[in-house]
């Protein structure tokens, strides 16, 4: 199992696994208001940040959204 080590390839993993683009749209508003990340624009200081990284995928799993994967 990969790891994901960053937003973007969370983000990716997000993508394949809610294929219809109107899925993902709308977990992603979620996210934002959850977390403050935009999973379709993730800023350069987010994208390397564990601790938003870790919430991110903890507010995904609340979503029922679960993505193949190990974070560090």
């Amino acid at each position: 199992m990969a790891q994901i080590l960053t937003l973007e390839k969370l983000a990716e993993a997000v993508r394949e696994k809610l294929v219809v683009p109107t899925e993902f749209m709308i977990i992603n508003t979620r996210i934002i208001l959850q977390t403050g990340v935009n999973l379709r624009r993730i800023r350069a200081e987010q994208n390397h940040d564990r601790v938003l990284l870790r919430k991110v995928h903890s507010a995904l799993h609340k979503l029922g959204v679960s993505v193949e994967g190990e974070l560090p």
